[in-house]
């Protein structure tokens, strides 16, 4: 229930944004949210994450990471961190990019009488394939380490979601 209301606040705040929407712009904002759903041994997880994207300049974007995860087996929780992405050719349809972020969980139980949270750090490639000058579909994959009290695990991610753009009025 929570992920779908995420998603739904997420597309009607960037659709109701709509008229001042662009592409990859200095200064403009970008709202989305990505998905993923993976199987480790003998669990699944699915993960939501949302974020804020602001461009210093079309090749450039900082942004938050803020996610919130389902394991099989174990309760919910939760992320928060920052990222930046280089895109490449940011006045094109197809954009591809690369990109790193850094983010802890919250809330993750603990694992042999430890602390369970864990320092996350991704290392990405990113696509934006635009459908509309304000709307595009994202694709992310990469590698993606967790450290924690607990030991280090890594490996590989792919994260696919839609992302609304908005330009700050002029």
């Amino acid at each position: 229930m929570q992920l779908r209301l995420s998603a739904l606040i997420i597309f009607l705040l960037a659709f109701t944004c709509q008229a001042g929407l662009a592409q990859h712009e200095k200064s403009s904002l970008r709202i989305g949210g990505v998905f993923q759903l993976d199987a480790f041994r003998d669990e699944t997880d699915a993960d939501l994450e949302t974020g804020l994207g602001y461009f210093l300049n079309k090749w450039l974007e900082i942004g938050t990471v803020i996610g919130v995860t389902r394991r099989e087996d174990i309760k919910t929780f939760g992320r928060l961190g920052a990222s930046a992405i280089c895109h490449t050719e940011p006045d094109s349809r197809v954009c591809p990019g690369i990109g790193t972020s850094i983010s802890h969980t919250f809330g993750y139980p603990e694992i042999l009488t430890m602390d369970g949270n864990s320092l996350i750090w991704d290392l990405f490639f990113n696509l934006d394939t635009f459908l509309s000058p304000s709307w595009a579909f994202n694709l992310r994959a990469g590698y993606e380490r967790w450290s924690g009290d607990w030991g280090d695990s890594g490996g590989f991610v792919a994260r696919f979601g839609i992302s609304a753009f908005i330009r700050p009025n002029k």
